[in-house]
């Protein structure tokens, strides 16, 4: 609620220890009321944790000075899928080659998943509202995901926007998914009987 949240952004502005203070913004969300340059003077001046913390909770905002801050945070090449939702959340004509950048610097494993999982899903509901994700990045998404819900979406968005090449549709016939596997060799077979 309202009190404890400025409750907390007090306690917070009193804190003199940094570990404290990334404790408390992790009791907080985007609606906090400290406001967006507040929390990004912390982040310049912050430990790991707090930097965390703080991306955490910019990266679900939109706002002035935080499509520069993305890029900031781009350039110090954080691996962090959160500074991916921040971009998309201030996106602007022109970032789809940072996109892409941002998103080929995240390590794609399963000791990782959170993070590169995060970012992909940001990147694909992104799509869904207001961002033009383009190809580059769907192809990207669907080659490298280790998660099939993730892989079966950017491949419905690839369809969608009739993106798909016979590239990507041959890849599919191998995917570890049975219903991608299933999809893909209906569209192989459909595409063969046209052709007889």
């Amino acid at each position: 609620n309202t009190e404890l949240t400025e409750l907390i952004s007090e306690m917070i502005k009193s804190a003199k220890e940094e570990k404290r203070v990334a404790q408390l913004l992790q009791c907080l969300d985007e609606n906090c009321p400290i406001t967006n340059e507040e929390l990004m003077d912390y982040y310049k001046k912050g430990s790991l944790a707090l930097k965390r913390e703080i991306l955490r909770i910019l990266s679900e905002r939109q706002g002035s000075g935080l499509h520069d801050f993305a890029l900031e945070v781009l350039q110090e090449d954080t691996r962090d899928g959160r500074t991916v939702r921040l971009l998309l959340n201030n996106f602007l004509p022109g970032d789809e080659k940072i996109l892409l950048s941002a998103l080929k610097k995240l390590n794609v494993d399963y000791t990782d998943g959170d993070n590169w999982h995060d970012a992909f899903s940001a990147v694909l509901l992104a799509d869904l509202t207001k961002v033009q994700v383009p190809k580059d990045v769907l192809y990207y998404i669907y080659e490298n995901s280790l998660c099939s819900f993730c892989r079966d979406s950017a491949l419905r968005l690839l369809v969608r926007k009739r993106w798909l090449t016979e590239d990507i549709l041959n890849e599919c016939l191998y995917d570890s998914n049975c219903e991608i596997r299933l999809w893909a060799d209906k569209k192989v077979s459909k595409k063969s009987n046209k052709n007889v």
